[in-house]
């Protein structure tokens, strides 16, 4: 009998330990494991490519220098901005095709900006629910075209600019 005692004892100790060490704080000055890139921006550039298209650009949108979410509340919200010029846009006709993911919605801007670094002519701009592709119709001038993408900190982006009605194939991922 008295050893019937020892063992649980013994038993009731161990399992005292283990649930007290299931319920530790963790330590301090942990972090975070980094996201991991999924291959959404790489899938993304390979569905919507199109081989006679002037390219594209995407990203995270991050934080700007003095950007705000744009409502009158006062609050000091920022949005996430990405701007991407492509130099090598010859003028003309265009689609632009947008997606984007992990927001709401994500705004899309096609212009041309001024020596000065500041929007001189907008071509397009339109919002894109994330979730579904939007295609903007855009007259591009002479000089090459900036892509601005807006929206939540940590949202991601893909636009590409594509010749009018060009259709991406019917691509499956499982």
């Amino acid at each position: 009998m008295h050893r019937l005692a020892g063992h649980a004892a013994l038993l009731s100790s161990t399992l005292a330990v283990l649930l007290l060490a299931g319920c530790s704080a963790p330590e301090p000055g942990a972090e975070p494991a980094p996201a991991v890139d999924d291959g959404w921006s790489s899938r993304m550039s390979q569905v919507l490519t199109d081989p006679a298209g002037q390219g594209g650009a995407d990203g995270s949108l991050t934080a700007g220098v003095g950007s705000d979410d744009g409502s009158d509340d006062g609050s000091d919200d920022q949005d996430g901005v990405a701007r991407v010029t492509l130099a090598s846009v010859r003028g003309g006709e265009y689609d632009v095709l947008g997606v984007c993911r992990n927001a709401d919605v994500v705004r899309l801007t096609v212009e041309r900006l001024g020596s000065d670094g500041e929007p001189e002519e907008i071509y397009g701009e339109t919002d894109i629910p994330c979730g579904a592709t939007v295609r903007l119709p855009v007259t591009i001038g002479q000089g090459g075209a900036t892509i601005e993408a807006t929206g939540p900190v940590g949202a991601d982006w893909h636009a590409t600019i594509v010749t009018p009605d060009w259709q991406p194939g019917l691509t499956t991922f499982g």
